[in-house]
């Protein structure tokens, strides 16, 4: 979320209303309670410095009830009112089952081919939604020795004129970026999205809809919530038992488009060997700063692609060929 989805132009307009349409979505988007809470204290500090030093009219220091400590101290209560997630054990889904990625991928060349170069990035190089929508095709920076895809996020704000009420059409946080290639699924997929999908509103947008205008974070969402659909009906109607097991979970449970960010994270925590083989991949750290560490993302790269052998023996380029005269339909 950013000043533009609140409508705020300067500090001297925000109100405790912004505060707390915050913290319901961190709620929405699965954060835990600690992180909801953590996230609400520091909110309250803040508020009560623009208090203390008039900073905005809509905000009184006298909207923030004093308490004691049993130290003779007080804090200032919140006075947000935030929807907290449930303690109990939570209904969302961080992490898609690797073996169905291939399934996954085809069904979304089928189906939502705009998307499917983004998919690849969220779930090999960790994307946000907003982080992939923001994306230039002058974005693409290089191909390192590895094979592997370096590229540049930052926020482009494409589309000015429409409001995105989750925040997605901004990004977090600038950086370069490295996407694993796994196999030769980057080349192929990258050549064709290159061929298939170009902007005609001068943005020089990477992903476009079907107008050739850039395209939105919710329109991304659109996308990825019909793939959910089709692919849960492919299983049901198609799928053995475990498939159809698979297909009632994920039918019933809460996933996103940052499950991919979520699938990616989980493939590195399983091989790595300190926090940085988790933070640097995800885009954590600069890559800038960290070329020394270069060695060591190969060999997680690697171990992500060995842990993916399993599964098919080969990628089906030919469904992106038999697709290619459909995609403009879509």
């Amino acid at each position: 979320m950013n000043k533009r989805t609140f409508h705020i132009k300067s500090l001297m307009d925000l109100k405790l209303s912004h505060g707390t349409r915050f913290l319901n979505y961190l709620t929405e988007e699965g954060r835990q309670l600690g992180t909801v809470k953590d996230a609400e204290r520091t909110l309250t500090n803040f508020y009560v410095w623009l208090a203390k030093n008039n900073i905005t009219p809509h905000i009184l220091l006298s909207n923030f009830p004093k308490k004691p400590t049993y130290h003779g101290t007080f804090y200032y209560e919140s006075p947000f009112d935030a929807i907290y997630p449930s303690r109990s054990a939570s209904n969302v889904e961080h992490v898609f089952p690797l073996a169905y990625i291939p399934l996954l991928f085809e069904i979304a060349i089928c189906v939502t081919p705009r998307i499917v170069l983004g998919l690849y990035f969220q779930l090999f190089g960790g994307l946000r939604v907003g982080e992939v929508v923001n994306l230039k095709r002058a974005s693409l920076q290089r191909k390192l020795a590895t094979g592997d895809l370096l590229i540049k996020i930052e926020t482009n704000s494409f589309r000015t004129n429409i409001k995105d009420s989750s925040g997605s059409n901004y990004v977090k946080k600038p950086r370069p970026q490295r996407i694993y290639q796994i196999k030769d699924w980057l080349d192929q997929l990258l050549q064709d999205h290159l061929e298939m999908y170009k902007p005609n509103d001068g943005s020089g947008a990477l992903f476009v809809n079907k107008n050739g205008s850039a395209m939105t974070g919710r329109s991304y969402r659109q996308y990825f919530d019909k793939l959910k659909r089709t692919f849960i009906q492919y299983l049901r109607q198609y799928g053995g038992s475990e498939d159809k097991i698979l297909a009632n979970h994920l039918s019933t449970t809460s996933w996103s488009t940052h499950i991919g960010r979520g699938t990616f994270t989980n493939m590195l925590a399983e091989h790595a060997e300190s926090p940085l083989d988790v933070a640097f991949p995800r885009g954590d750290k600069s890559l800038e700063s960290s070329l020394a560490y270069m060695s060591k993302t190969e060999r997680m790269r690697k171990k992500i692609e060995a842990k993916l052998a399993y599964m098919h023996e080969y990628y089906v380029p030919r469904l992106i060929e038999r697709n290619k005269n459909n995609t403009n339909k879509q």
